[in-house]
């Protein structure tokens, strides 16, 4: 995983990581992660993905959206996007984040 700098875990004073594995070819799974937009259909954590910058509903790079994430909302920008394999954003609100 590539982490932008000052993300790092080792630098971070938060970090979590969560995997689970899905019975489906990368490529499935990256076409429904990079649908932001649709990301409430199948996340309860997401709600009111609005693109500010790029296509919708799909992410590309350095797309910027607003979205709302466990009850707050942040901005966000891809920052790394290499198909199928990973996918990063940055989240800007209450704290800063990454996620990827």
């Amino acid at each position: 995983m590539k982490w932008p700098a000052g993300f790092e875990p080792d630098n971070s004073s938060v970090y979590a990581r969560n995997e689970i594995a899905i019975a489906a070819p990368p490529e499935r799974v990256w076409r429904w992660l990079i649908r932001a937009a649709k990301w409430p259909q199948w996340y309860s954590n997401s709600a009111n993905v609005n693109f500010i910058r790029g296509n919708p509903p799909e992410l590309a790079p350095d797309t910027e959206f607003r979205w709302k994430t466990f009850g707050a909302t942040v901005a966000s920008r891809v920052i790394v996007f290499e198909p199928p394999h990973e996918l990063g954003w940055d989240a800007h609100g209450v704290l800063s984040a990454y996620h990827g």
